[in-house]
């Protein structure tokens, strides 16, 4: 079946690389257990669509880098490693300072960057952003830009996704180049009596 290297390439890896390859797609998950990940669009959705987009990874490595070099394919590894360092800091980062938690439902939302001219004019020292927030009922485009919140939910959860995708794709090529590290079969030849 024309499938049958794309599977054994997903799958083959009996060390290491099969756990982390496995490790790698079944990770966006940990965010139903451990509640990390983006909160829009919903909690199930983030880690479906991320697994979506690590198989699309897994599936364009294979096709286009298997018959790539081992210098080029070490290059594109170390695109990838920079991608999944650059995404976890950007994910952190914008995690820390835009999402929060509502008191009441504990359900979380993003923040936006540009708060609306009204709310600005109502914030002071004895009324801060979070205090507005509360009061609006955690609506947090009654206190934000509408198209600022939306960006923002954008960002983090094209971070999320990249940030996996950086990981699906440094591992894909590390197994890729341990593939061409092993030594080719040799294949023995029976000489017949009589033949050189």
């Amino acid at each position: 079946m024309a499938l049958d290297n794309f599977f054994r390439f997903v799958s083959d890896f009996k060390s290491v690389a099969a756990l982390i390859g496995k490790a790698a797609l079944l990770a966006p998950f940990i965010d139903l257990l451990l509640n990390i990940g983006p909160p829009w669009p919903t909690r199930t959705g983030v880690p479906a669509l991320t697994s979506l987009a690590e198989v699309f990874v897994l599936i364009y490595i294979f096709q286009f880098y298997t018959p790539l070099s081992r210098k080029r394919l070490e290059n594109r590894l170390r695109k990838f490693f920079i991608l999944t360092i650059v995404c976890f800091i950007f994910y952190i980062s914008m995690y820390s300072f835009f999402v929060y938690e509502a008191t009441t439902t504990k359900l979380r939302d993003v923040k936006g960057f540009i708060v609306r001219p009204e709310i600005q004019k109502i914030v002071g020292p004895n009324r801060t952003l979070d205090r507005v927030l509360e009061g609006a009922e955690w609506d947090a485009e009654r206190v934000w830009e509408t198209w600022t919140v939306h960006t923002m939910r954008i960002s983090l959860l094209l971070a999320w996704i990249l940030f996996f995708v950086g990981i699906a794709g440094c591992i894909a090529i590390f197994v890729t180049l341990q593939k061409k590290a092993r030594p080719a079969k040799t294949q023995s030849v029976i000489l017949e009596p009589g033949h050189p």
